[in-house]
């Protein structure tokens, strides 16, 4: 699946600062890209959110994805001091859960940071 996510619907965001205050930025996708790539691919798949806990400041979200009879889970996080967070936690679920499945799986294979298409450094494009 990870061949249905076009180029353009590929994102950037700040990830982190290394010691020398080098920003280097991550690569994601957003949620509603993977919903409309699943409903391309899968017409049939179906998300539940199985459960939300606040851990402290923040919030925690498991969502399941169910295809052709296989279910698979993510967990996502987000500020517990607004709906807002609730929402991002979830969105977040959903979409690690879809990358079980395979969608924008390239994106986040190389967690460690060697992998120059999930990594970049410098200034946003």
């Amino acid at each position: 699946m990870s061949a249905g996510v076009r180029k353009e619907d590929v994102k950037q965001r700040e990830g982190w600062r290394d010691r020398n205050g080098q920003t280097h930025y991550v690569d994601y996708v957003e949620w509603h890209t993977v919903a409309d790539l699943l409903d391309r691919i899968v017409p049939d798949w179906s998300h539940t959110v199985r459960g939300i806990v606040q851990i402290g400041d923040f919030v925690a979200a498991t969502a399941a994805i169910t295809i052709c009879g296989v279910t698979r889970e993510g967990v996502g996080t987000g500020p517990a001091d607004s709906e807002t967070g609730i929402k991002k936690a979830e969105h977040d679920a959903l979409k690690r859960a879809a990358v079980k499945f395979g969608v924008a799986r390239d994106l986040y294979r190389d967690e460690d940071g060697s992998n120059d298409s999930s990594r970049r450094t410098g200034n946003k494009a």
